[in-house]
């Protein structure tokens, strides 16, 4: 709904806002930062946190959390949905249900599509699905040369492979490689405005190290580098530059194989 319906997303805006929530979390005791693009993290740089955050809240609640119950199916009656039936046939019975099982592109974690299956039981018309929020894979094995390489401040665009059109996604970040491609912050949200193309054709990604610098600057820069340095091995000099590298290792020699 983020690509191609916005608007969707409005009313629980306006009923329960990001500076609410990030209100709600400082309330009960989970400290946060504000990063780069005006994204929010826990201070602590764990995840795990919020996790516990909540599920102090919902103690303190008095809320009945079942794990390891799996959902079959809708129980519906008179067109109202009544509760649910569990995998073992027992019934729990409800007057709401709030369908949130997410996609079906982590399945490890539970996310099997399930929910598509659901609305269609009460009565949903469910699109195409297409993939959004994650990493992208490459052709060829650059993420695996890369994996666990952080580039910082860098220009991405994606286009397809001719070239001749505008690109289909522009953006300013961090990108990070993986064992299977690229993810990151730029890339979970190319996903979902991309991710469709791919099917039908390859997309070129290019990836700019230093979109603040002109050809004639970069390459001024470049020579001061040399000279100033009194270095003239060109790993060296590449590995100076913080947003190409990743240890002792720079992203021009390791894609060049040296």
């Amino acid at each position: 709904n983020v690509i191609s319906n916005p608007k969707f997303l409005y009313s629980a805006f306006y009923s329960f806002t990001n500076e609410q929530v990030v209100d709600f979390f400082n309330k009960h005791g989970l400290p946060t930062k504000v990063e780069r693009g005006k994204r929010v993290f826990p201070a602590s740089d764990k995840s795990s946190d919020v996790i516990r955050t909540l599920e102090k809240e919902c103690k303190r609640l008095g809320v009945a959390v079942l794990l390891h119950t799996e959902v079959k199916k809708l129980q519906i009656k008179e067109s109202e949905v009544t509760g649910v039936v569990l995998k073992n046939q027992h019934t729990l019975p409800a007057d709401k249900v709030i369908v949130a099982t997410g996609g079906c592109s982590y399945v490890s974690t539970g996310s099997t599509g399930d929910g598509y299956e659901f609305a269609k039981e009460a009565g949903h018309t469910v699109t195409a699905i297409r993939p959004g929020l994650t990493g992208i894979v490459t052709a060829d094995n650059i993420g695996k040369q890369l994996q666990g390489l952080t580039l910082k401040n860098c220009r991405v665009s994606i286009q397809r492979e001719s070239g001749k059109q505008k690109s289909l996604y522009d953006g300013f970040g961090e990108v990070l490689f993986t064992h299977y491609g690229v993810s990151g912050p730029l890339m979970l949200s190319a996903s979902s405005i991309v991710g469709d193309k791919l099917q039908k054709e390859p997309l070129i990604l290019h990836i700019d190290l230093k979109p603040a610098l002109s050809m004639e600057q970069l390459d001024k820069r470049i020579v001061e580098r040399f000279f100033g340095t009194h270095e003239f091995i060109v790993e060296k000099c590449l590995q100076k530059s913080s947003s190409c590298q990743h240890g002792n290792r720079s992203v021009v020699p390791c894609r060049l194989g040296c």
